[in-house]
């Protein structure tokens, strides 16, 4: 350590030199000396960090300080909009649309300003990165975004309601009005459908912007009244969503601008059949602007017993050898599941019967050409009834409760009771249209909401069926699911579809359940379908053993692998409508279930787009007129699963890679999944 020094003095400051830094280290390895050094590090890290805080407090406090302006800007614009949009509510109920016009066109303006500086602040990097500040300015931003898109839907549609009230002045109900008055209303309609497609647009952007809302922080407050808001412009959403291609059709439909006449088959679906019911009752509908021109109803035998021995039409194998039949007539000519396909044939069969009627048979006198053919159940009156209230026909009530029995009975057996001649006895149906049509014409336009969300239910659970001759007609009924086609997707796909063989009126006591399972296996996915049908009544004038040729329509180039239920030889495979199809004859009897199993492999292309995807689509089509107490769709795939939908239905999780749904099934459903990579 220590050199040797031809001296005999010792140099000290060249000794320390030499052991400094050894001496250094000896003295750090001193524990207090060592914790009293790691102390200060820590102070002066501390140090950095509050001199780092605040300069960024200090930045931020600057960056407020030069927007106050803004902020009150923000603050002002919104409590103005706000006050506007209160103002045009108040004036919209008293039905003075010009003020509110004005105070909407204001309101519009507000939250136009407001957004556009909260949208500034959005930008900000400092708020960006700082999660308290940016989840309050993103929360602010949705929410003047969405009462925006809102204040310009109201814009478009107190436009139309000023044209709308300058028609009907004194508040005057539609049927009040004369002939010149309603032919300016429905122009007034069909000029407006464009404006509808705009506010049914601008609602859906602020119904998008309200769920991007998470209420954040000091907005909790208020989450009460945002969550109301977004349930009314979501309810709002679906309301003018259905409006908007309802008023591209109903001028045309109510006769305007020329004369309309449809062919309307009514369908029980007490006795069903491939697109609703058995047509037992057929009409004659004609409207020149909003006025029945003429609504006739008659039996559907009215026209084929006269011309029974005139036609020679073959029918198809089914019915032939579960009715026993070997003619085709109207009152079958509904076989085929695609609405579009039974509604021409419906149309050729009125056509040819009419033309062969002998003189003396003669009772439609109409001569002209049909602009559609509508398809009906008897739930609509069902749903009518319970809105309008009863009406009494013949001394007879009919209401929501008794209408379909009681008319069944009138029809079927009580005609004889009441002295009517048989060839009368479907008059009656006429007659209670014909009181419906009053009750409705009578209502006024705040009523008429509720009778279009009947409608709008119906078409959803295809009790309303509608084929127009009309090219842009046709376009926007297939748009909507108007038209009852079958679905033309390359997703899995599943459609039962039952047809009563013979059964009377028993589809009213069966309830049905469907399930339905997909497995991905090695290389190929498998279906499993399961159906049950339960019945619950007995033998009487109304009800027997219920018999169906059921057809089970699949995606096409699935492979049937086993079956349970009924013998494999006794089911016909083939392809229809882009679909493969298991078509079969079934049985039960009062009082018992029939299940019924088919295990089927899907096409490879659904497969393929699992691996390439990682998306699984199920599109699942309801038959028009049937109703499933019970649905259940299960998944089991390889992978776990990663997002999926619908939402609304009782979903359960057993394990990351299943899941299954359970609902009632009475209308066409969706299902998607999609899984990790």
């Amino acid at each position: 350590m220590f050199k040797k020094s031809n001296s005999n003095k010792i140099d000290f400051k060249v000794v320390y030199e030499e052991v400094k830094e050894d001496l250094k280290d000896v003295y750090e390895s001193i524990p207090v000396v060592k914790k009293h050094k790691e102390r200060k590090k820590i102070e002066r890290l501390f140090l950095i960090m509050r001199y780092v805080i605040l300069g960024l407090a200090l930045l931020f406090f600057v960056v407020i300080i030069f927007n106050v302006r803004n902020i009150n800007i923000v603050y002002t614009s919104t409590r103005d909009g706000k006050d506007n949009l209160e103002q045009l509510k108040f004036f919209v109920e008293q039905k003075n649309f010009n003020l509110a016009h004005d105070y909407a066109v204001l309101a519009q303006e507000n939250f136009e300003k407001a957004s556009s500086v909260a949208e500034k602040y959005n930008n900000y990097f400092i708020i960006k990165k700082i999660r308290f500040f940016s989840g309050h300015i993103n929360d602010v931003y949705y929410l003047l975004l969405g009462l925006k898109s809102l204040s310009e839907a109201v814009v478009v549609g107190t436009d139309f309601g000023i044209e709308l009230s300058n028609v009907l002045k004194n508040d005057k109900d539609f049927i009040k009005l004369t002939q010149e008055e309603k032919r300016e209303v429905l122009r007034i309609l069909t000029d407006g459908a464009d404006d509808f497609e705009k506010i049914s647009a601008k609602i859906n952007e602020a119904n998008d912007s309200l769920q991007k809302v998470q209420v954040f922080g000091f907005l909790k407050i208020f989450e009460d009244k945002i969550t109301d808001s977004r349930n009314k412009i979501n309810e709002a959403s679906g309301l003018v969503t259905t409006i908007a291609p309802m008023i591209r059709i109903l001028p045309s439909i109510l006769g305007y601008p020329s004369k309309s006449a449809f062919l309307v088959a009514l369908q029980n679906n007490d006795e069903l059949r491939p697109t609703g019911g058995f047509i037992g009752t057929y009409g004659i509908l004609e409207m020149e602007n909003s006025d029945f021109v003429k609504m006739d109803t008659h039996d559907v035998y009215h026209l084929d017993m006269p011309v029974k021995d005139l036609i020679k039409i073959e029918p198809p194998d089914p019915l032939k050898k579960y009715l026993g039949i070997k003619h085709w007539y109207l009152r079958d000519s509904n076989w085929s599941p695609d609405w579009n396909e039974s509604a021409k044939k419906i149309e050729e069969f009125y056509l040819l019967e009419d033309d062969l009627l002998p003189e003396k048979n003669q009772i439609n006198k109409f001569s002209g050409n049909f602009s559609g053919i509508i398809g009906l159940t008897p739930d609509v009156i069902v749903d009518l009834l319970k809105f309008l209230g009863p009406v009494v026909v013949d001394g007879e009530e009919y209401n929501s409760e008794n209408f379909t029995k009681l008319l069944e009975y009138r029809v079927e057996k009580g005609y004889y009771l009441l002295g009517e001649p048989s060839w009368h006895r479907k008059e009656v149906i006429g007659d209670i249209a014909k009181a419906l049509k009053e009750r409705i014409l009578d209502l006024n336009f705040s009523q008429m909401y509720s009778v279009i969300g009947i409608v709008d239910k119906n078409l959803k659970e295809k009790n309303i069926l509608f084929y127009f001759k009309d090219d842009n007609l046709k376009k926007v009924a297939q748009k909507q699911n108007w038209d009852g086609g079958i679905y033309k997707g390359a997703d899995d796909f599943l459609m039962v579809v039952d047809a009563n063989m013979a059964s009377l009126k028993t589809d009213a006591v069966v309830d049905r359940a469907i399930d339905y399972k997909i497995k991905e296996l090695e290389n190929v996915l498998v279906s499993e379908l399961k159906l049950s049908y339960k019945h619950k009544g007995g033998f009487d004038w109304r009800t027997t053993r219920y018999r169906s040729y059921t057809r089970v329509y699949v995606p096409k180039g699935s492979r049937l692998v086993q079956i349970g239920g009924i013998d494999k030889k006794d089911v016909k495979v083939y392809d229809e409508f882009d679909k493969t199809v298991f078509a079969f004859f079934l049985s039960v009897e009062p009082g018992k279930v029939g299940d019924f199993y088919f295990k089927y492999s899907l096409p490879n292309s659904l497969y393929r787009q699992l691996l390439n995807e990682n998306t699984y689509k199920l599109y699942l089509q309801k038959q028009p007129g049937n109703y499933y107490d019970s649905l259940n769709v299960e998944a089991e795939l390889k992978n776990d699963l990663e997002d999926y939908l619908p939402l609304g239905l009782y979903v359960s999780r057993e394990v990351d890679n299943k899941i299954k749904w359970e609902t009632e099934y009475d209308t066409d459903l969706q299902f998607f999944i999609r899984t990790t990579k």
